[in-house]
């Protein structure tokens, strides 16, 4: 893969939690964002919040360092390869 695609990848960053309004607020003040709230719920855990949020590969981290200071997150983040509208 060349070098400029990777950094041009768009990602998907899922965030599973039960409380999304830090996370929220967060993401909008420090990268002017906005996330996608689906109520969800897990086997174990009971009912939670599904956040997902588009980042480019520089915003990242910046949402990698959000979502550390709001423990007990559990997040995952996915390369999209196409976005339909």
């Amino acid at each position: 893969m060349p070098v400029s695609c990777h950094f041009e990848a768009l990602k998907q960053v899922t965030i599973i939690t039960k409380d999304p309004d830090a996370i929220i607020h967060d993401i909008r003040e420090e990268l002017n964002k906005t996330c996608t709230i689906i109520n969800s719920s897990g086997v174990i855990a009971g009912e939670n919040k599904t956040l997902i949020c588009y980042v480019n590969y520089f915003e990242l981290q910046k949402v990698k360092e959000i979502i550390s200071r709001n423990k007990g997150s559990f997040s995952t983040v996915s390369t999209i390869d196409e976005i339909l509208r």
